[in-house]
C-alpha cells in the first residue's frame, strides 16, 4: 500500500509492555467501494473512521493509544479495540453516539482505516488489502476535515 503510515504506540507509562511493542498503521481513503461489505464483516481487523471529523492524524493516534491502554488493562468500555478507538475520538460518553458519529455512516465519503499491530508483525498490508478504494496521501486529510461538523460535535458535549 502506497500511503500507509506506521507509528509506535506507548500504551503504558513505563517502557515495560511484557516485551511487546505496538504499532498503529493508518491509511486515508478518498473512496471505499466495498463499504457495506466491510461494515458487515464482524472479523474485520480495521477501524474505519469518518475522516470529516478528524482534524489531524495525532487525534487518531491518541485515541488508539488510549484504547490500547484500556485493552491491555482489561478496562474497555466498548466491545472491541476498534470500537474503543471510535469512542475515544468522541466527546460524547454515549457509545452508540460515538460509533454512529465517528464510524461508518451513509453520509461519510472519506475514511481513515486504522489497524493496531503487536510486535511489528509486518502484517501492515493484510487488513488494508480488504479495502477496495482509493488510498491517498495523509496530507489530503485537511481537505476532508469539515470544521463546522468538528465544532458542532465538540460544542454538543461541552
Amino acid at each position: 500500500m502506497d500511503f500507509l503510515l506506521k507509528y509506535k504506540l506507548q500504551p503504558n507509562f513505563s517502557d515495560e509492555n511484557d516485551g511487546k511493542q505496538y504499532f498503529i498503521c493508518m491509511s486515508l481513503f478518498e473512496r471505499i467501494d466495498n463499504l457495506n461489505e466491510l461494515s458487515e464483516n464482524k472479523n474485520l481487523m480495521l477501524c474505519l473512521i469518518n475522516a470529516s471529523l478528524i482534524a489531524d492524524k495525532k487525534q487518531v493516534m491518541v485515541a488508539a493509544n488510549k484504547a490500547l491502554h484500556s485493552s491491555i488493562a482489561n478496562k474497555l468500555k466498548t466491545k472491541s479495540l476498534n470500537s474503543e478507538i471510535l469512542f475515544n475520538l468522541s466527546p460524547s460518553k454515549n457509545i452508540n453516539t460515538a460509533l454512529n458519529t465517528f464510524g461508518i455512516n451513509s453520509k461519510a465519503k472519506e475514511f481513515i482505516a486504522v489497524a493496531i499491530e503487536e510486535n511489528g508483525d509486518n502484517a501492515s498490508d493484510t487488513p488494508f488489502d480488504q479495502i477496495i478504494g482509493e488510498s491517498v496521501p495523509f496530507e489530503k486529510l485537511t481537505n476532508f476535515s469539515d470544521w463546522d461538523k468538528i465544532n458542532d460535535s465538540a460544542q454538543k458535549h461541552d
